[in-house]
């Protein structure tokens, strides 16, 4: 390094951590990996607010029973929304994970029929090699009596049904959702 100056040597090696600063951070260090007690398991965006109302319960059949198998995901702080009933912004994505044990009386014609007409799009799709439904369709909200485009993905992983809703379905996070739902693991009880 004979008769370069010092400066031009500290300002390339400056230069060069400054590009480093500016590349993106790891999708393993963005995501954080969900696991509760009934061996459910996922990744979701380390900055997302979870609420698990199934982990309450013994187990996911005793959460079915009782109306609480299901986990929602929000990408803003829910507590900070003046009205829960307003819209949710496409900046913004709300998700539901829900979940039934009893597959056995689980009617899925029915399950689609209650959608009735509303079906914009039902696509086929493959989640961990097995059949999966895609369907985007459109809701009454109870509270506001208006029209919500809803997606939903669901399929039966083994022994159990899983419903992933995503509100709205055009939302700018629709691949974190895709990426939660690619993610998804359950084990069994």
């Amino acid at each position: 390094m004979k008769g370069v100056p010092a400066k031009a040597i500290l300002f390339s090696a400056m230069a060069l951590l400054a590009s480093c600063a500016t590349l993106p951070p790891s999708e393993i260090a963005r995501t954080s990996v969900y696991r509760n007690i009934h061996d459910i398991q996922f990744e979701y965006p380390r900055s997302w607010q979870l609420e698990d109302v199934s982990k309450n319960y013994a187990s996911l059949g005793e959460a079915e029973a009782e109306g609480a198998s299901y986990i929602q995901i929000y990408s803003y702080d829910p507590t900070k929304v003046l009205n829960p009933a307003d819209a949710v912004s496409l900046s913004q994505i709300k998700i539901a994970i829900i979940f039934r044990k009893n597959v056995e009386n689980l009617d899925y014609p029915k399950v689609l029929a209650r959608i009735g007409n509303g079906i914009a799009e039902k696509t086929v799709v493959r989640i961990h090699g097995r059949e999966a439904y895609k369907i985007h369709y459109w809701i009454t909200s109870e509270e506001t009596l208006t029209k919500l485009d809803v997606l939903s993905v669901e399929y039966l992983d083994g022994e159990l049904y899983v419903r992933f809703i995503c509100y709205p379905w055009n939302s700018i996070y629709m691949k974190d959702f895709e990426r939660l739902v690619g993610t998804f693991r359950y084990k069994g009880e």
